[in-house]
């Protein structure tokens, strides 16, 4: 499995089954047959499709939209839309909805209260 972290701009189709950690501004869509370990920040929207997998253990500022894939939410998203047969599944530590703004700066470092 690849790995990229640092800041990067969307949007961004994932070619390989990749670790994602740091920060992407834009949207990041996981095509058929790809899967995503989100450990840092999308700042924009996260698009599975059918076929595609996910785990979030970091953040989705923007929507989750899961057109049938098997996704998984650990971390915190802002908002899920579940079109297609399978539905994303929450982690006992999930939370949807947030501060965009205390997430962005865990992006780049502790959050400051």
């Amino acid at each position: 499995m690849a790995e990229i972290s640092g800041q990067l701009e969307g949007p961004l189709t994932l070619e390989c089954d990749l670790v994602m950690r740091g920060r992407v501004k834009g949207t990041v869509t996981v095509p058929s047959g790809s899967r995503l370990d989100l450990e840092g920040v999308i700042m924009g929207d996260l698009v599975v499709e059918e076929g595609g997998a996910a785990i979030v253990h970091g953040a989705v500022a923007g929507t989750l939209v899961n057109h049938g894939g098997d996704v998984e939410v650990r971390g915190t998203v802002n908002c899920v839309h579940d079109y297609g047969d399978r539905l994303t599944r929450f982690g006992r530590d999930a939370k949807v909805g947030f501060d965009r703004a205390r997430t962005a700066k865990t992006a780049t470092g502790p959050a400051q209260d």
